[in-house]
């Protein structure tokens, strides 16, 4: 009997560490989007920042 409950426990513990893993997969795959999409906002402001100053640039030709 105590055999029994020692691997009954082994079993539990192995699906708990087999969830552990595919849950922690999952957040890495989370953090790479997350990781892309902050790229992404970051070039897209890098982008508008230099519209800007073009935009400021043929502006201050308009200012008497």
């Amino acid at each position: 009997k105590g055999n029994e409950e020692i691997a009954k426990v082994i079993e539990s513990l192995s699906a708990i560490a087999e969830e552990n893993a595919a849950t922690t997969e999952e957040v890495s795959a989370s953090m790479d989007v997350q990781v892309q999409s902050v790229r992404g906002i970051s070039e897209a402001s890098e982008s508008l920042a230099e519209i800007a100053t073009d935009l400021q640039t043929e502006v201050s030709k308009f200012i008497l």
